[in-house]
């Protein structure tokens, strides 16, 4: 049904209750505009507008995901002494969930006790919904713990909002507590608590709690649909379980549902994360059979099972691929195949990448200059590596501990000793903690680079840091720290015990061999 707009003259001989309905009839299309535009006309034409004007004008607002125009009529309600009722916050709290407004749903519950109202379960639930899109799992935690001592009991929604609060804010100890405690207080879970649970498993690569949480779905004899399969798939492939992956991807159909493209996707990612990148290409490949246009996440895992096995040839021709198909590549795809490249020592194209990518008005990010540095420095271009430092710092693009290994091995390979120096101050102006690997190029910038002077002085911060790795047994870099010992003893400096016991440790064997 269409609700023309009311001119001034019409609207002074219909009642409030007909243009009440008319705003609900705007309502029920959205189109919250038209009713705020009704609401004024109503008011210039003199007509007493009362509680349930308003509360239908706000309900528009919260149809079209308009906070700001429902916080303004919630507000102009105030200003004219009308009291809000109990369906004038739960519409406001609507509003501000769908807007995201987390802070606002949890101040109108505050709000509540002053105009002598009692939030119900319908507005807790709408709390709790706002308080999940803005990953507040610690809010929503207290609104369902104050549920409890209001003797408001919670409903399967309350929980299923709770569990995603905590399933957005990466708590997945408190999502299955959550979880669990939905049966402790005789409410049964539904397909959504358990998507929730699992997805909140996902992001916290906890595979095997999901794979318990599928099995006890299936127990409790609910039915799984695609998104219970993909937030499992996608914990498996966090967790790089192909295998598993594979196997569940296949038996989707046992439950009449299809993989879609996201199925298919997180199974080439976890069989990329398992550098099994044969098997990925065959899963991209095979992707037509199964009626599943690939996205842009299937080929960027493509792209990267590539980049681990230093086959770039493979990568840029699946960017090449990528292009040509409906999906748009995107920063991911672009840094894979940069990475592609870096690994296979072909720093022209990935230069060439880095350059496409701002044609095509792409944000290069700290990963995709990371891989092209990285690219320059393992051949040897040091001088564009450097470049590309200096680039990233006029974009403002954050510079890594990544950025500063790769630029100073790019040094150590230049032999600019000097260089190298002023990027390891820069990162104590940073406050990054430089690596014995870093520390190490740095020494080896100096050695060949005619900066002796300074390598004692680097050496010793290496000795340093090695005696307390040593003590603490969390040595990543044994072969390193034994070249930094005897580059002190050639200096003079003594040794310090736990880097001459390790000396003897790792140089003890292949003596032996030579005597």
């Amino acid at each position: 049904t269409q609700c023309p707009l009311l001119t001034s003259v019409a609207m002074q001989s219909w009642s409030l209750r007909k243009c009440t309905a008319s705003i609900t009839c705007l309502k029920k299309s959205s189109r919250w505009n038209e009713a705020l535009h009704l609401l004024t006309g109503m008011r210039q034409c003199g007509l007493q507008l009362d509680v349930v004007v308003h509360n239908e004008a706000i309900s528009a607002c919260a149809a079209g995901r308009e906070w700001q125009p429902a916080l303004a009529v919630l507000e102009g309600m105030q200003r004219r002494r009308l009291r809000p009722s109990a369906v004038t916050c739960n519409a406001s709290m609507s509003a501000f969930q769908r807007g995201r407004q987390w802070a606002r749903a949890l101040q109108l519950m505050l709000d509540m006790p002053r105009w002598g109202l009692r939030a119900s379960v319908v507005t807790h639930s709408a709390a709790l919904k706002a308080c999940a899109e803005g990953k507040q799992w610690a809010g929503a935690l207290q609104l369902l713990h104050d549920m409890h001592v209001r003797e408001l009991r919670p409903n399967v929604i309350t929980y299923n909002a709770t569990i995603s609060a905590c399933e957005k804010g990466k708590r997945w100890m408190h999502a299955l507590g959550t979880h669990a405690a939905m049966r402790r207080h005789d409410i049964q879970p539904d397909v959504i608590s358990y998507n929730a649970s699992m997805s909140a498993c996902e992001k916290g690569r906890q595979w095997v709690q999901a794979v318990l949480l599928m099995d006890e779905l299936r127990d409790r004899r609910l039915f799984p649909d695609v998104i219970s399969y993909n937030a499992l798939l996608s914990a498996l492939e966090k967790g790089a379980r192909w295998e598993i992956a594979l196997r569940i991807r296949a038996s989707m159909r046992d439950d009449r549902v299809y993989p879609d493209v996201i199925s298919h996707a997180a199974v080439i990612s976890a069989c990329e994360k398992s550098n099994r990148w044969e098997l990925a290409l065959a899963c991209l490949a095979g992707l037509p059979e199964e009626r599943a246009r690939p996205n842009v996440v299937a080929y960027s895992a493509a792209i990267s099972a590539c980049e681990k096995v230093q086959f770039w040839e493979h990568a840029l021709a699946l960017l090449q691929e990528l292009e040509r198909s409906s999906a748009e590549a995107n920063v991911v795809s672009y840094g894979a195949a940069i990475s592609a490249c870096a690994n296979g020592q072909r720093w022209e194209r990935a230069l060439d990448l880095l350059g496409q990518l701002g044609r095509k008005g792409l944000e290069p990010n700290t990963i995709t200059c990371n891989a092209a540095i990285s690219a320059c420095e393992k051949s040897g271009q040091w001088q564009r590596a450097l470049r590309l430092l200096v680039c990233m710092k006029a974009l403002k693009i954050e510079l890594s501990l990544i950025t500063y290994s790769a630029s100073i091995s790019s040094c150590e390979r230049g032999l600019n000793w000097f260089a190298a120096l002023s990027l390891l101050e820069e990162m104590q102006v940073a406050e990054l903690e430089p690596n014995l690997a870093i520390r190490g190029a740095a020494v080896g910038a100096c050695e060949g680079g005619g900066g002796t002077a300074d390598a004692p002085r680097l050496l010793r911060s290496i000795s340093s840091r090695a005696s307390k790795h040593l003590h603490e047994e969390t040595l990543a870099t044994p072969g390193l720290l034994v070249v930094a010992g005897e580059q002190l003893r050639w200096h003079g400096f003594p040794v310090a015990s736990p880097l001459a016991a390790l000396r003897r440790r790792i140089g003890g064997p292949a003596l032996r061999q030579c005597r």
